[in-house]
């Protein structure tokens, strides 16, 4: 079990140090769960599987697969998603990406969450109607009631494999309650 944590924390670009912030814990304690010190416990896996962008069971299955991590989204661009120039609408972009980023703190939270703010949106590739967008997103950080989430758009080209960057962003959505009050992220 430990070693398949530290080959997640690895492929996903991790030190030990910022995975520890991310979950709010100590360098130590990532130490001890990758070296078997610490039991992986359930609390653990559900702690840093949304950071990693996955779900606790595939961190106990083995060392991440890239070719099969799942999109939360996966839709295809369509004439009625154009802007005015014929290019894809980057607000249906945007769109897109907060779908898939309120997927990820609704079942992170365990309830509802909404978005209050988006930054450091970036569009370096440009789809064409046709082409299949998928939406990954990762928890960057937890806050008490607050979480920010990294939404990466890919496209890929509808008649070829080949795949190719089209849009990225921070997201931040606040837990809250059925009638709009602040909870804690973790109840």
């Amino acid at each position: 079990m430990s070693n398949h944590l530290k080959a997640w924390r690895l492929a996903r670009g991790f030190t030990q140090e910022r995975l520890a912030n991310r979950i709010s814990t100590g360098k130590s304690v990532i130490s001890d769960l990758e070296k078997g010190k610490l039991r992986l416990s359930q609390p653990w896996l559900e702690k840093i599987a949304p950071v990693f962008g996955t779900t606790p069971g595939a961190i106990l299955d083995g060392p991440p697969n890239e070719s099969v991590r799942a999109p939360l989204i996966r839709v295809t661009a369509m004439p009625s998603d154009t802007n005015p120039y014929g290019g894809i609408f980057g607000g249906w972009l945007m769109s897109q990406m907060a779908l898939a980023a309120g997927s990820l703190a609704s079942r992170h939270s365990k309830g509802k969450a909404v978005v209050v703010a988006a930054t450091d949106l970036s569009f370096p590739g440009a789809m064409e109607v046709g082409d299949e967008l998928s939406v990954y997103a990762t928890l960057e950080r937890e806050g008490t009631t607050s979480m920010t989430i990294r939404a990466t758009a890919r496209g890929r080209e509808r008649d070829g494999d080949r795949e190719f960057d089209v849009a990225s962003g921070l997201f931040t959505f606040v837990a809250t309650t059925a009638d709009n009050k602040k909870r804690p992220v973790r109840r």
